[in-house]
């Protein structure tokens, strides 16, 4: 769940500095709404409604009733909270991923042309670039991996 949370950060943030910000603003909360450190009951009602919609809640509650035993079929319900947080992260983090590549290879060679004089190699392959790179299979591709994923 944190790997999803870090990969989402990343295709937000441009810099490290981003993935402190995603721990101190989401990770710390998370941990001490979760039941970790202290019973969900000493929590108020309104924050105890809030903590159940955070994945590691029921990660947390998984696992104790796994080390205690006492892990039943009613428990499989909390798996849900965790496998939804993770499909729509990694949703968003292919989507973002995708346009932040596509952005980021295009304003490279724009970058590049702007800085050569017009008959050099690299304007040249400047053009090939942006050939191959708008091509058709190229495309075909990218909607061909995203289809697969879930």
């Amino acid at each position: 769940m944190a790997s999803a949370g870090f990969l989402s950060s990343g295709s937000i943030g441009n810099s490290y500095e981003f993935f402190l910000d995603y721990v101190t603003l989401s990770i710390t909360p998370m941990i001490l709404l979760s039941g970790v450190f202290f019973p969900l009951s000493s929590l108020p009602e309104g924050v105890r409604l809030v903590s159940a919609a955070l994945p590691l809640q029921h990660t947390v509650i998984l696992v104790r009733d796994l080390m205690a035993g006492q892990l039943t079929g009613g428990d499989c319900l909390h798996l849900l909270v965790p496998i939804i947080f993770l499909l729509l992260a990694g949703s968003y983090v292919l989507i973002r991923f995708k346009i932040r590549l596509q952005n980021g290879i295009r304003g490279l060679l724009r970058n590049r042309l702007e800085h050569s004089p017009a008959d050099s190699p690299r304007v040249t392959l400047f053009l090939e670039a942006v050939k191959i790179f708008e091509h058709e299979q190229i495309t075909r591709r990218i909607r061909a991996i995203t289809r697969e994923l879930p």
